[in-house]
């Protein structure tokens, strides 16, 4: 789970065994700042679409798909979906991003 801003608010026992790691380590820290092999400038136009209110890819959350390199370093493709965290006042307050493998 990502803030506005980007950084991680929430990081899953999945995305530590996929990059390598700790949620401590993760935690408030901007994705782009950590040193995993998820290549975020490539996401980063999604990201914001959805963090600007735009549709989530129609009643479908926004999936994309993308090469990364797991903290082994084997590339890997997956499907990246993206959904807004939305406040009270159905503001964007975050992303929750769900990453699988294809």
């Amino acid at each position: 789970m990502l803030d506005r801003d980007l950084r991680v608010l929430l990081w899953s026992s999945g995305a530590q065994e996929l990059w390598g790691l700790r949620a401590g380590e993760a935690a408030g820290r901007a994705l782009d700042t950590l040193d995993i092999g998820l290549p975020v400038a490539t996401l980063q136009p999604e990201l914001r679409r959805v963090l600007d209110g735009g549709p989530p890819g129609g009643p479908q959350p926004a999936t994309t798909s993308v090469e990364a390199v797991n903290r082994r370093g084997r590339a890997t493709r997956l499907s990246v979906t993206v959904t807004p965290l939305h406040e009270d006042d159905a503001s964007v307050h975050g992303l929750i991003l769900v990453l699988t493998a294809e």
